[in-house]
């Protein structure tokens, strides 16, 4: 299973994004996107921008991660 966080992309040279991931930084590939810019939210996987995401579809699925993250420490106690 595969899971992506919601990032930024920062900046872009020579077809490699910065994004920025919760505050930490990583670099991305833009291959295999089109038009893809500053500013963009974006899921990376294997080193690589997957998908362009809307503000919205980034803030739901960053909810769902916090709702998994609440239920696995709730499961913990």
């Amino acid at each position: 299973m595969c899971l992506s966080i919601p990032g930024k992309i920062l900046s872009i040279k020579d077809q490699m994004a910065t994004i920025d991931i919760s505050g930490s930084q990583y670099q991305a590939g833009t291959h295999l996107v089109e038009n893809a810019k500053v500013g963009d939210l974006v899921l990376i996987h294997s080193g690589f921008i997957i998908q362009m995401l809307t503000p919205e579809e980034a803030e739901e699925t960053r909810e769902i991660l916090r709702e998994i993250l609440k239920n696995d420490e709730t499961s913990k106690k």
